[in-house]
């Protein structure tokens, strides 16, 4: 009767450290998982924050024109920006990376 109960607490702790085993390794994927899916969204915070930087900086020129309306130097600049020039003005693009 005693090898019985032997054989059965051993089993059960065989069973018990076979369960903590495996909670282990969940453990340890679900922290990975983790881990990965917080980089993931520092880098999309970045690229949200960059998008609100450039954002910022429209908005304060737009604010600027709307104070001191629009002037000849602002209309140059967007001419340039679609590729206008003045017909005496040469245009150099840079072939640099």
């Amino acid at each position: 009767m005693a090898k019985k109960t032997e054989r059965k607490s051993t089993v059960l702790d065989f069973i018990i450290k076979i369960c903590f085993v495996v909670f282990l390794v969940y453990c340890a994927v679900t922290i990975v998982g983790t881990q990965i899916q917080i980089k993931d969204k520092t880098v999309q915070l970045e690229a949200l924050q960059a998008k609100i930087t450039a954002q910022e900086v429209k908005n304060e020129e737009l604010r600027d024109l709307l104070e001191n309306g629009i002037d000849d130097e602002y209309i140059a600049k967007i001419a340039r920006e679609h590729g206008y020039a003045l017909p005496d003005e040469r245009v150099y693009e840079s072939v640099e990376g």
